[in-house]
C-alpha cells in the first residue's frame, strides 16, 4: 500500500501479486484477497482489475465490495 500511495505502481502490483501467493495469518480477519484488484483499479488497469474482481467473485460470490468495484470498472470501460 505504501508503494502504491507513493506512485510506485509497478512495484506495488508486484507486492500484491506476491501477497496473493501466501496464506494470511489465521488471526488476520482480512485476507487482502482484493488488494491486487484494487491496485489495478486505482492505477487505471481496468482489464486486469475486472479479471481480478471476477476471480474473487468466483471464490466468494457474496463479496459486496468486489461487486461494487467490478461494476465501477465495467462502467468506466463503457460496459
Amino acid at each position: 500500500y505504501i508503494a502504491l500511495k507513493k506512485g510506485r505502481n509497478e512495484e506495488a502490483i508486484i507486492f500484491f501479486q506476491e501477497a496473493l501467493k501466501r496464506k494470511p495469518p489465521i488471526w488476520n480477519i482480512e485476507a487482502f484477497e482484493d488488494a491486487l484488484a484494487n491496485a489495478y483499479f486505482q492505477t487505471g488497469n481496468l482489464d486486469a482489475a475486472i479479471n481480478q474482481y471476477q476471480r474473487i467473485l468466483q471464490l466468494n460470490p457474496n463479496y459486496p465490495l468486489a461487486r461494487f468495484y467490478l461494476a465501477q470498472a465495467l462502467e468506466q470501460k463503457g460496459l
